[in-house]
């Protein structure tokens, strides 16, 4: 399968030797400067404000076992079918440990839970109920959202939204999908 979530996120080599410990800076961005310089005067200067964030590497894998007679008497090509069936294992285990730890996120907006003309927010992942849908309109405020936090868009200036396919068929439901799309 494809590796949806994993796809957009930056890839840092693992220190070979250095355990099982990873370590990834997060610098804070510097305020606007709007005070003109003055002529011969050097500025005070800024601090340089940095977080570390750490992250232990884990391991994950699986194997078949293929009797040898099996091997020497089958049909079908066993061991071609079980590289494929790792491999697909694989690639669904990465996405899906990816996909946990984007999910374990604090920066969140949750789709509101809608009954007729009654819309009740929601603040956490467990209030969420089949009647929360993902709305145009909500797409634009995280958009909106995005851009006051100085979020950079990926190449050719898009944000990236993964969703759920059913999460998508809801949200081409939406009128003001269909008006989009015209």
């Amino acid at each position: 399968p494809n590796l949806v979530h994993d796809q957009f996120g930056k890839k840092h080599p693992i220190p070979k030797n250095k355990g099982k410990t990873i370590e990834f800076r997060k610098y804070t961005q510097l305020p606007k400067l709007l005070t003109p310089l003055q002529e011969g005067v050097t500025p005070d200067g800024q601090p340089l404000n940095v977080t570390t964030i750490t992250s232990t590497v884990k391991q994950y894998g699986g194997w078949i076992q293929l009797p040898d007679m099996l091997l020497l008497t089958a049909i079908d090509n066993n061991m071609v079918q079980a590289t494929e069936l790792l491999g697909d294992q694989a690639g669904r285990t990465l996405d899906t440990v990816t996909r946990e730890v984007l999910n374990a996120g604090t920066n969140v907006i949750y789709a509101p839970i809608v009954s007729g003309d009654t819309v009740t927010p929601v603040s956490a992942r467990h209030l969420l109920t089949a009647n929360a849908k993902l709305t145009v309109d909500l797409i634009k405020q995280s958009v909106r959202f995005l851009k006051t936090q100085l979020a950079k868009p990926i190449e050719g200036g898009y944000y990236v939204a993964i969703i759920h396919p059913d999460v998508a068929y809801d949200l081409m439901k939406d009128p003001e999908w269909m008006e989009a799309h015209k």
